[in-house]
């Protein structure tokens, strides 16, 4: 028996999930549907269907359809919490478990000397385009080590 999705969760912090096309206009327009003669690259309906993810390449194209929804909604900070109850297979959206130790399964301590060799460039390069989002994440795998 597959559980259901809890939306209820996603709605309650006003996370964005579905949008209509902001400029594209319909060519025909009804109470029931829009039809888009030459298409759109607008519209994004997350979570319409019983559907529910089923590999990581699909999982990630949620996380950046959802990013990018909410760019505007100041929710930079919770984010990472979203994509965490989505990632939760107990949450309904997708269908495998993942395991906390594929995020950091070298067992080392992350550095920002060890991203900038690995990137081939220089620290200084790395701090200067750090944000928030990515030394809380570094925070959070070093913390589980």
């Amino acid at each position: 028996m597959s559980q259901d999705r809890n939306i209820k969760w996603l709605n309650d912090r006003r996370i964005v999930y579905r949008r209509d096309p902001e400029t594209d206009i319909p060519t025909v327009e009804t109470d029931k549907y829009k039809y888009y003669e030459d298409g759109t690259y607008q519209c994004y309906h997350l979570f319409n269907s019983k559907a529910k993810i089923t590999t990581y390449k699909s999982l990630k194209w949620h996380m950046l359809v959802l990013y990018y929804l909410n760019i505007d909604n100041d929710i930079e900070d919770q984010i990472y919490t979203v994509f965490r109850f989505i990632a939760d297979k107990e949450n309904g959206f997708v269908t495998f478990f993942i395991k906390t130790k594929i995020l950091n399964d070298m067992g080392k301590k992350i550095t920002w000397g060890k991203v900038a060799g690995l990137l081939d460039c220089s620290t200084r390069t790395i701090y200067r385009n750090l944000n928030k989002q990515l030394k809380k994440e570094k925070q959070i795998l070093n913390e589980e080590l």
